[in-house]
């Protein structure tokens, strides 16, 4: 089902047909809609069956990626393969996919959309794929919680930030950047000092929250030159991660706020969510950012 509204008018909705294939027998019918990416629900089963062997396969990719600078990039890139795909089919088999939050699910996706980034074979790739991996398979070990580690905390992060005023916002996710590098000066034979550690995000949000509720604006820049320029391009990209991060389905707006509180920069926290919504299509997953056979406007101003 389709929905679509503008501001001022009631939803409007629009029902795909059901899909009309079926399988060997002609009582089992496809559960998806006409047209629909990838294979037929029929031909999927096999994916969401307990398979013994599937868990031992993941321990062995992982195994792979571990030593991926003594193998072929065709090796790796097949270990990335099954760690990261054979994960997530082992979540549906078990049922546990179901029952994940939504931050939880877009950040599987994210993880699925990096597969085809290991045939590189770098480490600075397959190192933290290998890890995130691993990661998302301790959620069927013995006491696991349910879902993956700080999301809960992301959602309160993510709650405070679009509370904010624009201007503190901006002035928040503009300070969640690279820190800069301690440089040699062209002129001097010397360093140039190296500038502040950017604040963590729970502290960054934390002050904005206090100063906000008792009416301040952020401050000023400061005084110098290099300084008033650097505040103005925090605040510029902070300006243009607010509103990319708002586009974002609900559950990746917090799982973004997550990596960012990680210590990923905040625009390329936004741009791998965006990257990774369009890439997870060719893996048959249509969110409505990425989604094919929209219906057509009715009028202008219309969102889907």
């Amino acid at each position: 089902m389709w929905a679509s509204w503008t501001g001022r008018e009631a939803l409007r909705c629009s029902v795909l047909p059901v899909c009309d294939q079926h399988g060997p027998d002609p009582r089992t019918l496809c559960d998806a809609f006409s047209g629909h990416p990838g294979a037929c629900s029929f031909d999927q089963q096999d994916a969401f069956r307990q398979d013994p062997e599937r868990a031992e396969r993941i321990d062995a990719a992982l195994a792979v990626l571990a030593t991926c600078d003594h193998l072929r990039a065709e090796h790796v890139a097949a270990a990335a393969h099954d760690a990261v795909l054979l994960t997530w089919d082992e979540l549906r088999a078990r049922r546990i996919w179901t029952a994940l939050p939504e931050c939880d699910h877009a950040a599987v996706y994210r993880l699925v959309s990096r597969v085809d980034a290991a045939r590189w074979k770098a480490a600075r790739v397959v190192t933290p794929l290998a890890r995130d991996a691993a990661e998302v398979g301790l959620l069927w070990a013995p006491g696991s919680g349910g879902r993956l580690p700080h999301g809960e905390r992301a959602e309160t992060l993510l709650n405070a930030l679009e509370h904010l005023p624009d201007a503190w916002r901006a002035v928040v996710l503009g300070g969640q950047r690279e820190p800069q590098q301690v440089e040699r000066s062209w002129y001097f034979d010397s360093e140039s000092p190296t500038a502040p550690a950017r604040p963590s995000l729970d502290d960054a949000v934390h002050d904005a929250v206090q100063q906000a509720r008792a009416g301040q604006d952020p401050p000023p820049a400061a005084d110098d030159w290099s300084g008033e320029w650097d505040c103005k391009e925090n605040r510029a990209r902070g300006q243009v991660v607010s509103e990319r991060l708002a586009k974002l389905p609900y559950g990746w707006r917090v799982d973004t706020v997550r990596s960012i509180a990680q210590g990923t920069p905040a625009m390329s926290a936004v741009g791998d969510a965006q990257t990774a919504i369009n890439i997870i299509r060719s893996y048959g997953v249509h969110l409505a950012w990425n989604a094919r056979c929209r219906p057509r406007a009715t009028g202008q101003g219309d969102n889907r």
